[in-house]
This record gives structure tokens, sequence and C-alpha cells, in this order.
């Protein structure tokens, strides 16, 4: 079974303004709540075997979130949106529709 839900621009704006605002701004913490989002029941998974799925658009734009928040925050040995690129969300399913991420619940180990 495959888990639909709807992400905006604006939803995910906001996750970096808060997360901004904070002492130690950190991608994590963003990367986190991104999770939690496309998985509701994130703290009773022990792992994830995959990744969810999002479209290109939807990822080219947390891709550059990701990027212009660690140009800013993160120290200079981090690479700017390293985090997204090496654990955010696959584009490998081309019928996932701009703002949604889906979640296949074979890849949920609880």
């Amino acid at each position: 079974m495959t888990r639909k839900v709807k992400i905006f621009e604006k939803e995910i704006d906001q996750i970096f303004e808060k997360e901004s605002e904070k002492e130690n701004p950190n991608s994590q913490n963003c990367l986190l709540i991104l999770y939690k989002k496309a998985i509701p029941d994130w703290d009773n998974v022990k792992h994830v075997e995959g990744f969810p799925n999002i479209s290109s658009k939807t990822a080219n734009f947390m891709c550059e979130k990701f990027i212009q928040f660690d140009k800013k925050f993160a120290p200079p040995n981090v690479m700017p949106g390293g985090i997204w690129i090496n654990n955010g969300f696959s584009t490998m399913n081309p019928d996932v529709p701009d703002w949604e991420i889906w979640v296949d619940e074979s890849i949920l180990r609880y």
C-alpha cells in the first residue's frame, strides 16, 4: 500500500524558516520534519529501507531549500544540501504528482 501526503511550497518554506529561528539551526532537523510529514507514525518506525518518493519539481525545490539553508547556517566543511542529496526523497517514480510525497509501506520496518 502507498501512503500519499500532500505538501506545499509554503509548508516547506515554513519548516526552514522555523528552523532558522533556533539558536543552532540544523538542516538535519528540517529533514526529520519532512520524514515525519511523510510517515506520520515515524516514532514507531525502527528502520526505513528505501526512500519516500516525490516529483522532480518538488525535489528540486526541496534541494534548493537545503542548499541555501546550509550555505547560511552550516559550518564551512559541510556540503550545502548534502543531507538532502544523501538522505532525501527519491524521484524514481514518475507517477508522483508535484507537491505530494508517496511512501510505499513495504519500506517501513516496525
